[in-house]
């Protein structure tokens, strides 16, 4: 008994050290500044450019956009198949030519040291400091950007990741997880575009949608502060919010997808969900959990300010074949012009 508790003390002890002593651990040649960044208007920049004209010459551009959650997890089921799962995305994700990609659930070292290196080989730029990560006093080794990585075809120009602030009556391991937003300015052949990616809080309760509320009222505020509605924004990622046409009898409707819409002023490029748009189903992949069911969580929004953004095609990616996630990717493609 005594030394059942012993250990039940040990955890919880544990756990406490998790969030009061994340301790920085990256390689040499990387920056060992970890970015957690306050809600103040953002002064530098993360590239060697700093030019922010926001048109070129150009007079139209076809952009082409991912957004995937990798379920790289370093715990659990996830940690135990990752290898497997994973050898090929770099491959897997270049096969669509993807301008800009957004991915989630980065948390594992492994898969940003490795798994990703062929695309930097053939010309992407990742994020700043993509390899820093934070180690706990007992658990594991993760990422400094709550999982959250972009990769783009054109040069960034201006960064930066805002974790979100911890609420009272947070689950754990969202806590854990360190999520947050991260945003780019992209230097495209047309002009500056901005990307933002986020993974909003999980869970299928009253609560747990409260959070999410949130979330996204923070990223608004982000989106302000850091005036970003000075460029066309695409705004991608894992919201974990049911999209209307397939919420379940029994759920509230996500208030989450309305007030992006409506309040945010965002088009979804998926306005009606039939059964080729789910992008998390336990009856098509068994990586999926089993009380899931089938949803659309993954989501790209776009809001094109002062440019003219068309929608060409949006489609689920990655739903066949050997799965690389519990999740589906999303991929659009979009007529950009002046």
């Amino acid at each position: 008994m005594f030394r059942k508790s012993f250990f039940t003390f040990l955890f919880l002890f544990s756990t406490l050290q998790l969030f009061t002593q994340i301790i920085p651990t990256t390689p040499s040649n990387e920056s060992r500044t970890c970015s957690i960044i306050k809600l103040t208007p953002s002064t530098e920049s993360l590239s060697p450019s700093s030019d922010l004209k926001l048109f070129s010459n150009q007079s139209n551009l076809s952009f082409r956009v991912i957004s995937f959650n990798t379920w790289g997890l370093p715990v659990g089921k996830a940690k135990r198949n990752l290898k497997v799962r994973l050898r090929n995305l770099s491959d897997s994700l270049m096969q669509y030519k993807a301008d800009i990609i957004g991915l989630q659930e980065m948390f594992k070292h492994k898969i940003r040291e490795k798994y990703i290196q062929g695309m930097i080989d053939e010309g992407y730029f990742p994020n700043e400091n993509y390899l820093c990560s934070q180690r706990s006093a007992v658990i594991c080794r993760h990422d400094c950007y709550g999982g959250l990585m972009i990769l783009s075809k054109h040069p960034i120009v201006r960064q930066h990741f805002f974790p979100f602030p911890k609420k009272k009556g947070m689950i754990f391991y969202e806590k854990l997880g360190n999520k947050g937003v991260m945003y780019a300015i992209i230097d495209a052949p047309i002009g500056k575009i901005c990307v933002i990616n986020t993974h909003l809080y999980a869970g299928r309760s009253g609560k747990a949608e409260a959070h999410r509320l949130h979330q996204i009222e923070y990223i608004q505020q982000i989106i302000t502060v850091e005036k970003l509605n000075e460029f066309p924004i695409l705004f991608i990622g894992d919201f974990n919010v049911e999209h209307p046409d397939i919420t379940k009898a029994g759920n509230s409707k996500s208030t989450v997808y309305p007030y992006v819409l409506n309040e945010m002023g965002f088009t979804d490029t998926v306005e009606s969900v039939g059964a080729n748009m789910l992008t998390y189903s336990k009856e098509l992949n068994d990586w999926a959990h089993p009380a899931s069911g089938q949803q659309k969580l993954d989501y790209i929004f776009y809001k094109a300010n002062d440019l003219s953004i068309q929608q060409k095609e949006t489609k689920v990616i990655f739903n066949k074949g050997d799965f690389l996630s519990d999740h589906f990717g999303l991929f659009s493609e979009f007529d950009i012009g002046l």
